[in-house]
């Protein structure tokens, strides 16, 4: 690679001379000053277009090297839950994280993010649908659910549209992949409590768990949330008109949001055979706050209830 001028001693004629890829071109300027002048700026050109060849070639080449080291894909999902953290809530964050741990990290965690391909994201999806239920008994044979599978899924995608968004890859493997997985059952058909069924369960935590029979009655009374529940207060149980407003809750680490889980506030009504038991319950209770309280000698958390 090269950039000369040439001049022929008997015709006085200018010439520059490039001699590139095994390849020589020569292109005539003219004679004398005026040929000179033409043949040293083309000439400043032309080597200043290859300098810039040369270094595009270098940065393509680098930038390739960079690529081949890419972020693992737990270590960027790690990196990526502090950024869901203050858009997502703390449920969903939660089993972000439960499902990393269980299901994904396991198998695609050491892989950099550019490495997992097509045939390795099908791979992960079948050994899905093969493998057992991690809190399966020893000799429980029970699968994971379809359901289950494409919740581990959708979250393993959602972290690839992340690093498509931050550049880090160009393409999600598990682009269209749900196919595998089939159809997953609708759970529409849900089976209520019947009457009978009702008084069956509410006397049996009458006589075993009485400590929780008010907040099990009002639950099933008012179809309010666990985390709804817990974060009731009496002065948002209206007794005259029997209604209560629900407008907070309580996430799993105790904390309470200013909104339900739906986002927007709501009122719900009261049966009568409620509003008698919750105030027959208020005026049994030392504090006037939270409407119910978490046992002293129990962690003030869901998972009380949970169990």
């Amino acid at each position: 690679m090269g950039v000369k001028i040439q001049t022929q001693k008997k015709t006085g004629k200018i010439y520059v001379v490039v001699h590139h890829n095994r390849q020589r071109v020569r292109k005539y300027c003219g004679i004398g000053e005026e040929g000179q002048k033409i043949a040293e700026e083309a000439s400043k050109k032309i080597a200043a277009s290859m300098v810039f060849q040369a270094e595009t070639c270098i940065d393509q080449l680098t930038y390739k090297s960079s690529k081949e080291k890419v972020i693992t894909f737990k270590a960027y999902a790690e990196k990526q839950i502090k950024v869901i953290e203050h858009t997502r809530g703390l449920h969903t964050v939660y089993d972000y994280n439960l499902q990393l741990k269980n299901h994904i990290n396991p198998e695609l965690g050491h892989f950099p993010l550019n490495e997992i391909t097509r045939p390795i994201a099908k791979d992960f999806i079948m050994s899905k649908l093969s493998k057992k239920k991690i809190s399966a008994k020893k000799g429980d044979d029970t699968p994971l659910s379809k359901a289950s599978v494409k919740h581990i899924f959708n979250t393993v995608r959602m972290f690839f549209n992340c690093a498509i968004d931050d550049q880090i890859v160009q393409v999600n493997p598990f682009h269209n992949m749900g196919k595998l997985i089939g159809k997953v059952r609708n759970h529409e058909d849900i089976n209520f409590l019947t009457p009978q069924e009702t008084v069956v369960c509410l006397s049996s935590i009458k006589e075993h768990f009485p400590y929780y029979y008010q907040v099990f009655f009002t639950a099933i009374r008012t179809g309010l949330r666990i985390g709804e529940l817990l974060t009731l207060k009496w002065e948002d149980i209206d007794f005259v008109n029997r209604s209560i407003n629900v407008c907070k809750t309580t996430q799993r680490d105790g904390t309470v949001k200013d909104s339900p889980k739906s986002g927007k506030k709501r009122r719900v009504d009261m049966s009568r055979d409620l509003t008698e038991l919750l105030v027959a319950y208020k005026n049994e209770q030392e504090s006037d706050q939270t409407t119910f309280e978490q046992p002293k000698t129990e962690p003030g958390s869901l998972y009380v209830i949970h169990r």
